[in-house]
């Protein structure tokens, strides 16, 4: 049974274009059907606005099945509001109640600038798409994509990526404005399946290169507005190259010598490259051997801001190896565990590097040591030659881990090996 909805209010962005001064518009709905979707309820503003003289209120839109990706709103400061799973088009007024204030915005994005007040150019994701998007369709007699068999793995996995949409969501909600989601949606899809092998490296080289080549427009961009010397940019990378997706990290030998991939704890599964630039404060060229982690951001960034750092927190600010000066303050030891996989942790000190796995299974199985400084493959292991080491490295690993509030981050203290090989607890 359907509900009429009263006094509504919307706050909406009105921006006659890209250089223009942006404002918010209020208006009234004074009542509509909770049935109505949620651009039907734009639509019937707009005719008012156009009986009225008015200018109507633009914004993309077009299949309204939630499956183009046209339609990108910013609702409440949520892409595409607050139903899950939905495109604005899909969202329905049944969502909202009577006399509710609903803030309507573009998508808040650099990379998408304003063509016109919720209208958005999307252009550097079709950029990436246009690099690599495409699969090879022989004429004539190729057989019926339909009857190529496909494993369901695959074929899950390929759909559950062609999900994505386009409309350039997770752009907009992250903070940095990345298009890595959308890329690796992308690239995961379409190399996945038997008809786009054929591009299957080619597609990631030339759909990075353009990630790339945005990332080289926006410095370009803080140069021409002359705050490059006022602005830290720093480029890194997720941990580790990974296994999914068709993705084959020997082709483009992702991990270089280092052993691993993600999900290791193993320098190729969490060591990663950092490029930090910053005109004025920054030594062009220099390198650097400091040990840091990404934990050490939050407070780099504080101090560099002037805000104060919570007790609470593990990193260390590497401001001083940033600006070339002394007193960096060093990591006593980094300490890593991972969940998956049977439990697995590591621990780095100095030139020393300890992993032990299947620590869900057993908690004491055998602790792995290698010399980094010697070995930074970790092709040796050198437990036995260093038992004092081992010792040591075990006490700080036991000690440097707060038991969570959710049993699943905990591992099993006591495990005992059924009889189907499993585990299972005592």
């Amino acid at each position: 049974m359907s509900h009429t909805l009263t006094n509504i209010t919307l706050k909406i962005w009105r921006q006659d274009g890209p250089d223009g001064q942006g404002r918010f518009e209020t208006h009234q709905i004074p009542q509509i059907s909770d049935e109505a979707s949620f651009l039907e309820m734009l639509d019937i503003l707009n005719e008012r606005l156009i009986e009225e003289g008015r200018e109507a209120i633009v914004f993309d839109h077009d299949c309204r099945e939630g499956i183009c990706g046209t339609c990108s709103l910013m609702i409440d400061g949520q892409a595409h509001g607050p139903q899950q799973g939905a495109a604005t088009c899909q969202l329905h007024m049944r969502t909202f109640s009577s006399g509710d204030e609903i803030v309507i915005e573009p998508w808040r994005a650099t990379a998408f600038p304003i063509i016109k007040d919720l209208m958005v150019s999307r252009a550097p994701l079709d950029r990436i798409v246009e690099s690599g998007g495409f699969i090879t369709a022989p004429t004539g007699g190729a057989p019926d994509a339909n009857l190529i068999p496909i494993p369901k793995p695959v074929s899950d996995a390929a759909m559950d990526n062609a999900a994505c949409i386009g409309c350039g969501a997770c752009v907009a909600a992250c903070p940095n404005g990345a298009a890595s989601l959308f890329t690796s949606a992308k690239l995961t899809h379409l190399n996945l399946l038997p008809q786009g092998q054929a591009e299957r490296y080619k597609r990631a080289e030339a759909m990075v290169e353009v990630m790339d080549d945005d990332v080289g427009e926006l410095v370009a961009k803080v140069k021409e507005l002359g705050i490059a010397n006022n602005t830290l940019i720093m480029f890194t990378s997720d941990n580790g190259p990974h296994q999914e997706g068709g993705h084959d990290p020997a082709y483009f030998n992702s991990n270089g010598s280092q052993r691993g991939f993600k999900r290791d704890l193993y320098e190729g599964g969490i060591h990663v490259p950092m490029i930090a630039a910053w005109p004025g404060h920054i030594a062009a060229g220099t390198q650097t051997d400091h040990l840091s982690a990404f934990w050490d951001v939050l407070p780099t960034v504080a101090e560099l801001v002037g805000q104060p750092v919570p007790d609470t927190i593990d990193g260390v600010s590497f401001v001083p190896t940033l600006l070339g000066k002394k007193g960096q303050e060093e990591h006593k030891y980094l300490y890593w565990e991972f969940h998956e996989k049977k439990g697995r942790v590591a621990l780095r000190q100095g030139q020393w590097k300890a992993v032990r796995y299947n620590v869900a299974a057993d908690p004491d199985s055998p602790l792995e040591l290698f010399d980094l400084s010697a070995d930074p493959g970790e092709t040796v292991n050198v437990a036995d030659q260093h038992p004092e080491v081992v010792t040591k490295m075990n006490a700080q690993i036991k000690s440097a881990r707060t038991a969570s509030e959710l049993p699943k981050f905990n591992f099993p203290l006591v495990r005992k090996r059924g009889s189907h090989g499993g585990v299972r607890k005592k």
